[in-house]
C-alpha cells in the first residue's frame, strides 16, 4: 500500500455540529463543493478554541484516531474519495 501524506481541515456547521475533512496534502479544500455535496448552506474553519474544547487538541496535532475524545459525539468525519483511491 502506497503511503500518501495528508492534512485535517476542522470545521463548524453550527456551534453544536463539526466535521474533520480527511483530505490530500496537495488538494485545496472547495468550501462551495463541500456544501453541495453535504447540503449544508453555511460552514467554516473552526476556531482553535472549538478544537480544545471539543478533541481536547491543539491546532496541528488532529488526527481521525483524536475523535474518541469527542465524547458528545458532535464531530464527523470526512474522507476525500480520491485520496483513498490514490492509497492502492
Amino acid at each position: 500500500m502506497k503511503s500518501s501524506r495528508q492534512r485535517q481541515c476542522f470545521s463548524k456547521i453550527n456551534r453544536k455540529y463539526f466535521y474533520l475533512l480527511v483530505i490530500g496534502d496537495k488538494k485545496r479544500l472547495d468550501f462551495h463543493e463541500f456544501q453541495d455535496l453535504t447540503r449544508i448552506k453555511w460552514v467554516s474553519m473552526a476556531h482553535n478554541h472549538y478544537i480544545l474544547e471539543k478533541l481536547g487538541l491543539y491546532l496541528g496535532f488532529i488526527s481521525p484516531f483524536e475523535l474518541m475524545n469527542d465524547d458528545a459525539y458532535n464531530v464527523r468525519v470526512l474522507f476525500d474519495k480520491e485520496m483513498l483511491a490514490n492509497r492502492s
